[in-house]
């Protein structure tokens, strides 16, 4: 063979190996709000469900549910982690569609992360020493509409109490300056507060106390966009979630020591903070989800009734 007609064969060859070769999927990019509402995704991410399953993620942080319910709107994520129920069911009846949720962070009797904090000074002993005046919680939608829904059921009236909004770093600085007279937050929050000596415990619980027990919280919600576009993808991405709430499950210490690396917190904290419960993509109790769609579009809380079916991904297959 002349030397002329070797080169064109290698020539050739490459060209033919370089069009074989596929593209490469680009990454997944999801949010996740600072709380242990972000356990599934943040387990996931560092137990290797993701890169086991060929899949390509980029978590990225974002600090309130509103900035991160704007990203997934914007394109800017293709999916968000921890978001409350309540900012959901908002952003759905809004703009229905725009995403199919795939895990559910619950509260019930035994697993719980919500509390109405209170200075150590202060002399309130119930919920119903705090009408007329003010609690603090951190910018979203989702704790305002918890609230007023819970003050319905305790005190009557979602206006009894008055609601201030603080940025999620700022709560226990305006707490201890007394900026507001009590404080509805969540995990680590609440274990932060109390190991510092700068409050306690008013109420434990509020959500199943005074809206529904089980309490559907929140979860992860993946973009529709991404689900239609890339089914397989999608579908791997709720799997390594499933696999990750399974490990949360039988080994909590575990999953709460990964999260001084997504929030902020020592691990001190992390170890003695509560987790949620978890449903999986098929152990969501769609009822439990259409109770609180139905109290707070009934209180006026949401703009429409929603249909949560239309947005679980059980139902996008």
């Amino acid at each position: 063979m002349n030397r002329s007609l070797l080169l064109t064969l290698v020539s050739l060859t490459a060209v033919l190996a370089g069009c074989s070769k596929q593209p490469s999927e680009p990454a997944i990019r999801l949010a996740y709000v600072p709380y242990s509402s972000s356990v599934p995704a943040i387990v996931a991410s560092e137990r290797g469900l993701f890169t086991s399953r060929g899949l390509v993620v980029e978590l990225r942080r974002i600090e309130s549910s509103n900035e991160a319910m704007s990203a997934l709107a914007n394109g800017e994520v293709d999916g968000v982690m921890g978001i409350g129920l309540a900012s959901l069911l908002a952003v759905e009846a809004k703009s229905p569609g725009s995403f199919r949720m795939s895990w559910y962070a619950v509260e019930d009797d035994q697993n719980w992360v919500n509390a109405v904090l209170v200075p150590i000074s202060s002399t309130a002993n119930s919920i119903q020493d705090l009408r007329g005046k003010t609690i603090g919680t951190f910018t979203g939608a989702t704790q305002v509409m918890n609230l007023r829904a819970a003050f319905v059921k305790a005190l009557g009236s979602a206006e009894a109490i008055k609601v201030a909004q603080i940025a999620p770093n700022l709560q226990l600085q305006a707490l201890e300056r007394k900026e507001f007279d009590g404080l509805f937050t969540i995990e680590p929050t609440v274990t932060l507060a109390i190991s510092r000596g700068l409050a306690r415990v008013l109420v434990d619980n509020l959500r199943c106390q005074f809206i529904l027990n089980p309490f559907p919280a929140g979860g992860g919600v993946l973009s529709t966009k991404l689900v239609s576009a890339r089914p397989k993808v999608a579908s791997s991405l709720v799997e390594a979630f499933d696999e990750a709430i399974q490990f949360a499950r039988r080994d909590p210490g575990a999953a709460k020591a990964l999260l001084p690396k997504y929030i902020s917190i020592e691990p001190d904290i992390a170890a003695k903070s509560r987790l949620y419960s978890w449903w999986t993509s098929s152990e969501v109790q769609a009822q439990s989800l259409q109770a609180v769609s139905d109290l707070l579009s009934t209180e006026r809380i949401l703009t429409s009734k929603v249909d949560v079916r239309s947005f679980l991904f059980a139902n996008a297959k």
